[in-house]
């Protein structure tokens, strides 16, 4: 059953593909798994949906990262990955990213040729942007895998 989900999906991306000069199914599905999508659906709409998943997936990754809830141990943690100057070039990467999201979800609601142009461009873009999404993940990473620093208490009684 989950063969012929997949041959249907590759046979559709197939179609597309040729009409609009796509990337190649094996590039589309590596990136942006798009073999879990609906058979039935529209593909172009289909792999748009994927984009806009992944770019949403990235900007949570990084967020805490940048805008630390004080409450939230977990951001409190990652909210030292970055030094200052690193933050700066983060935050920029962050705008966009969500450019690129906020791009996706609009190019859901038009038509297909221009979805279609949406997916160009932003595969063009996409080695960069995951390039810097790993760099800035192998930071935050590497916050997590810091070993804490005992902090002496100077209340503690030394006599």
């Amino acid at each position: 059953m989950e063969e012929d989900k997949l041959a249907k999906i590759k046979k559709n991306y197939e179609v597309a593909k040729k009409k609009y000069d796509l990337p190649d199914f094996e590039a589309i599905d590596k990136e942006f798994y798009i073999r879990k999508t609906n058979p039935e659906g529209f593909i172009i709409l289909e792999v748009v949906y994927a984009i806009s998943n992944k770019l949403r997936n990235m900007i949570g990754d990084i967020d805490p990262a940048l805008s630390p809830n004080p409450g939230n141990l977990h951001m409190m943690v990652e909210m030292n990955a970055f030094g200052k100057e690193e933050k700066a070039g983060a935050f920029a990467f962050y705008k966009k990213l969500g450019y690129q999201f906020h791009k996706a979800l609009a190019s859901e609601l038009i038509p297909e040729e221009e979805q279609v142009k949406f997916i160009k461009e932003f595969w063009k873009d996409w080695g960069s942007l995951k390039k810097q999404y790993l760099k800035y993940m192998d930071k935050i990473i590497a916050e997590w895998g810091k070993e804490e620093e005992k902090k002496s208490d100077s209340t503690e009684y030394l006599g």
